[in-house]
């Protein structure tokens, strides 16, 4: 039994070994400032994604965020995020969509400068330029 537990620990400690350095060998090519192109399928402009090490930050329409990031070779968690209170006329509903659209992707497609981020359903949620 003793011997048993030691090797599930093994293993345990290797799988998170080998995630870790596939989040770290993914993520430098997500690092940088992405600008929001659409969101849920609708045009979007003003808002940014900003991503460096563990960390995203930017403009979300009218208010500012930043919180924690995720990333595989394939997939992606961002969240969760804190995010400024300005009210701003007008631009609430789009910054709400923007932000759950976010923290609900769960992987990525990157092709020459476009981020695409997908949902769990593998539908867009929202696309990016460099």
């Amino acid at each position: 039994m003793m011997i048993q537990r030691a090797l599930l620990a093994a293993v345990s400690a290797a799988t998170a070994s080998m995630l870790v350095s596939a989040a770290a060998s993914a993520a430098p090519v997500l690092k940088g400032s992405w600008a929001a192109v659409t969101v849920g399928g609708k045009p979007m402009s003003g808002a940014t994604l900003d991503i460096s090490d563990a960390k995203v930050s930017g403009k979300s329409v009218c208010n500012g965020y930043r919180g924690a990031i995720a990333v595989t070779e394939t997939t992606i968690k961002i969240g969760p995020l804190v995010s400024t209170r300005m009210m701003c006329t007008g631009q609430m509903d789009a910054e709400a969509t923007y932000l759950k659209a976010l923290q609900s992707a769960a992987s990525y497609k990157l092709t020459a400068d476009t981020l695409e981020l997908t949902g769990a359903d593998g539908a867009t949620l929202a696309t990016f330029k460099r």
